[in-house]
């Protein structure tokens, strides 16, 4: 590939044909530009009307950013799938996040079929080529910045971020407002999706209006219980039950109950460091009983209306 020196203002900067680093990495080349200089000069294709990025979009940014007017660079003589590989295989020392390989699979589908994609492309990425994978990166190419930037960051859960793509630009922007209004956990974003898809079904809304309405709440905590109580009572009683039940007992004492509560049955268990101790693990056991028949009586759907 020849050299040649080219104008930086003839760089076509976007679209971005067969470059796909998200973040872009020009703020990390930027110091070895401004001290050492460029080493190593950018491969480039002739387009329409400027110069395509090929290898090394950093380094012509961060030459941008310095304010150079011209910047030394490789040629190619034309624009072709050979290109995108050529990006990519110079690109997989690194290892690419997953809105990268996102990135690149959009790219690769200006060249080659899906089927082709799945089975050329995506073993490179180290992902099985399954049209799983094909269509959630084809989706994610295509969902809002937040949710790449989510991804990228760490803040969202990928397995929650897969179904989410399934919503429509509005429907994710609004669901990820969501999730970084209240900050939750993965855990916590996967079931507030699901929760308030399953809301929606219910009251036949769409999903923006039920999420519009939940947005009023004030607090991660008020949320989580007004979602598990609307969607679960039966399961948020039990689950505030047991809760009281183990703040009564010392943290020595441990109560389990079957998940979702599917038994309706609590295990007890405690260690012992000697005689003593077990008098007062039976007696905060006593104490207990003696607070869950008092509950227990209380209870208006308990009551002996025998003669």
């Amino acid at each position: 590939m020849p050299y040649q020196r080219v104008k930086l203002s003839e760089i076509l900067f976007s679209p971005r044909k067969f470059v796909f680093s998200f973040p872009t990495r020009e703020s990390l080349l930027l110091p070895s530009l401004k001290c050492w200089g460029l080493l190593e000069p950018p491969i480039v294709a002739e387009g329409p009307k400027g110069w395509w990025p090929v290898c090394g979009e950093g380094r012509l940014l961060a030459a941008r950013k310095l304010s150079w007017e011209t910047i030394e660079v490789r040629v190619w003589p034309s624009a072709s799938e050979e290109l995108l590989w050529l990006s990519l295989e110079s690109n997989l020392f690194r290892g690419l996040n997953l809105v990268e390989k996102a990135e690149v699979v959009s790219r690769f589908k200006a060249f080659l079929a899906p089927e082709e994609v799945a089975q050329k492309v995506l073993p490179r990425l180290e992902l099985p080529p399954s049209p799983r994978w094909y269509f959630f990166l084809e989706r994610l190419a295509k969902s809002p910045e937040k949710v790449k930037w989510g991804l990228v960051e760490g803040r969202f859960n990928p397995k929650t971020v897969e179904a989410l793509t399934l919503l429509s630009p509005p429907e994710q922007e609004a669901m990820v407002y969501l999730w970084e209004l209240f900050r939750f956990t993965h855990s916590e974003q996967r079931e507030v999706f699901q929760g308030l898809q399953d809301l929606a079904r219910r009251k036949d809304q769409s999903l923006l209006e039920v999420i519009k309405n939940w947005q009023k709440l004030e607090s991660k905590k008020e949320f989580l219980e007004a979602l598990r109580k609307t969607l679960k009572p039966h399961f948020f009683e039990r689950e505030k039950k047991l809760k009281s039940l183990r703040n009564r007992l010392s943290p020595e004492v441990l109560l389990e109950s079957s998940p979702s509560f599917e038994k309706d049955e609590i295990q007890v268990s405690f260690k012992l460091k000697g005689p003593q101790d077990l008098e007062k693990k039976i007696q905060l056991l006593l104490e207990l009983k003696s607070h869950l028949c008092a509950e227990e009586n209380k209870d208006p759907r308990k009551t002996d209306n025998r003669p």
